[in-house]
């Protein structure tokens, strides 16, 4: 199992390995580790990707890797402050269905998304380019609780 997961500061593309692993490869990309040690994960926990992942579910693997959540439902990327979110769109590919973008705000407010989709051959993706333009359903913001961690410093042994 994956233990200690921390949001990088550096996200770098993946690309989904299945078309029912974009929230996975979300996740992966949020803290950078491969999407299949994502979904191995999951699968090690009961999580079953094969027909997608619910938002019930999505939580479920965020809450027992003690990372935190909060969704935000429509907002059109207004409000959202820096850090990493999972926004879901709809699919540009199936008519109907939804799909999971990787959305990471630096310190400055640069936004970048990057979809699991780019690269996979015929099929469409949500450009960086226009991540201010995504018409989001909803976007989770991932919080691993980091900056209110503090070192505890050595105690001695009283005898």
């Amino acid at each position: 199992m994956l233990d200690n997961l921390k949001l990088t500061k550096n996200p770098v593309h993946h690309q989904q390995p299945c078309s029912m692993s974009c929230v996975p490869t979300c996740l992966a990309m949020a803290f950078d580790v491969e999407p299949e040690e994502i979904i191995d994960d999951m699968a090690e926990m009961g999580i079953d990707i094969s027909n997608g992942m619910t938002s019930r579910a999505e939580h479920f693997y965020l809450s027992r890797k003690g990372i935190g959540s909060e969704r935000f439902l429509n907002n059109g990327c207004v409000g959202l402050l820096s850090g990493h979110y999972l926004a879901q769109v709809p699919s540009l590919n199936v008519t109907g269905f939804t799909h999971c973008v990787y959305l990471y705000i630096d310190s400055s407010y640069e936004m970048t998304a990057l979809d699991p989709n780019m690269g996979k051959k015929g099929l469409a993706f949500y450009s960086s380019l226009l991540p201010r333009r995504l018409n989001m359903i909803s976007a989770t913001r991932l919080d691993d609780f980091s900056d209110l961690i503090k070192p505890t410093p050595p105690t001695e042994d009283k005898k």
